[in-house]
């Protein structure tokens, strides 16, 4: 899916929020993800993402298999080593929970790969995925005399998936770059993970270019002026919308109670300001002196092993349930500022997978831990979500799922009545 900047409003409440940031901040992946899907917040809503329990195998020494493609240095992890090395190398949220378990899914496919420098090399330890996420993660090795600091100095990176027939949809959003962390591995190596969420990733290849690394200080300030810009077109939309009144009364960081969200978003899609957020970005940055340059490219493909996904249809919509995730789509005017619904997973075992994290705590020992994102077809008619689990679930151990959805009721006399209520509730899903 592409991380439009717009996409900042959905759900958006203005007078709950105020106004949200119009770009991608220089944070890591998961953060910006977080705040670009993240409902309302007035309970009991029902969030986008959730937290994660981090948990790692012991150490391992990868045996390294070096690529002599050309000048490449981009290389694969190789052995059992390896895919201890891969399990330790996890530090993004995503982070399985039982990662002795997953060790069937990991994989290190061959990778043809391209770069411009002899400062750093890239490994690829290894991988796992399914159809709807994939896990990458890399080890990072400077040569002596070449300082990468942990947290305080990442490379720009860009990534699409591309189809057998060459056709590729972007995923890395403008200006995006990677956390680097320390490894325990050797000194002067370093670790990145890239988390991908997307419909339909299994079969496909990834395109991925890490290009040289900046300090967080420029990041920051490449950040600033491109926010500081699309400040400037939000103040300048407001103008010519609702008039100098309506801009002029505001406090900083506010809008209009009048604003519509989806004229915005098509305000936004007609200036083509993503295509003029990535220009600003790329020109910033090629001001900007690196900490250290180059251009590391590669293309890997993503095939995974799991198990085979099971389709079914109910009266609204799809699902597809898989080892790793599940995609659940339904008509998109479901969900919107007083609207949402909520999801509930029930596997063979009892545990539960849910979309809403309000559960008390009698449930939490069982609840499966997840990432949970959205995305929408071409004209937003349709919505698909998409629960992105951190363990194993056979999807053949899913017995059933209930859909549940709810309107925001707002009592002005009694504010503290005000929440969300039960509209309708059904199984769409029993295991046949």
């Amino acid at each position: 899916m592409k991380w439009n900047c717009y996409d900042l409003f959905d759900y958006y409440d203005a007078k709950a929020q105020g106004m949200p940031k119009l770009q991608t901040e220089a944070v890591d992946m998961d953060a910006v993800k977080k705040r670009i899907y993240a409902r309302v917040d007035i309970e009991p809503q029902t969030q986008r993402s959730h937290g994660r329990l981090w948990k790692r195998v012991a150490a391992g020494v990868a045996a390294v298999t070096a690529l002599s493609i050309g000048c490449n240095l981009l290389s694969v992890a190789a052995g059992y080593d390896g895919i201890h090395a891969f399990f330790e190398s996890l530090f993004i949220e995503q982070t399985p929970v039982s990662p002795e378990a997953m060790e069937s899914l990991v994989s290190t496919p061959q990778v043809s790969s391209d770069s411009t420098s002899g400062d750093v090399q890239f490994t690829l330890l290894g991988m796992y995925g399914d159809q709807s996420q994939a896990m990458l993660s890399f080890q990072v090795t400077a040569q002596d005399g070449v300082e990468l600091i942990v947290d305080e100095t990442s490379p720009l990176v860009t990534y699409a998936v591309v189809q057998e027939d060459g056709m590729e949809e972007q995923l890395s959003y403008a200006g995006e770059t990677c956390t680097l962390h320390a490894s325990e591995t050797g000194e002067n190596q370093y670790v990145i993970n890239l988390f991908l969420a997307d419909l339909d990733l299994q079969g496909k290849r990834l395109d991925l270019t890490f290009q040289n690394f900046y300090t967080s200080r420029q990041i920051q300030a490449v950040s600033d002026t491109v926010q500081e810009t699309q400040n400037e077109w939000r103040n300048d939309y407001i103008l010519e919308t609702y008039g100098a009144d309506a801009l002029d009364c505001l406090a900083d960081g506010e809008l209009p109670d009048v604003f519509s969200v989806d004229d915005w978003k098509a305000y936004w899609n007609e200036q083509n300001y993503d295509a003029l957020t990535q220009e600003q970005y790329d020109a910033l940055y090629a001001d900007s002196d690196c900490a250290v340059a180059g251009v590391w490219h590669a293309e890997i493909p993503l095939n995974f092993t799991v198990a085979d996904p099971i389709n079914a249809v109910y009266d609204g919509g799809e699902i597809t349930l898989q080892t790793l995730s599940a995609q659940i789509s339904h008509d998109a005017d479901l969900c919107g500022d007083d609207q949402m619904v909520v999801y509930e997973l029930m596997p063979t075992d009892g545990r539960l997978i849910s979309t809403d994290d309000s559960a008390d705590g009698e449930t939490d020992a069982q609840r499966v831990t997840i990432t949970h994102y959205a995305t929408w077809n071409d004209d937003k008619t349709v919505e698909t979500e998409i629960l992105c689990y951190e363990e194993l679930i056979d999807p053949q151990e899913i017995a059933e799922i209930t859909m549940t959805q709810y309107t925001l009721y707002i009592d002005e006399d009694a504010p503290e009545e005000s929440g969300w209520v039960v509209t309708d509730e059904q199984v769409i899903y029993t295991v046949s």
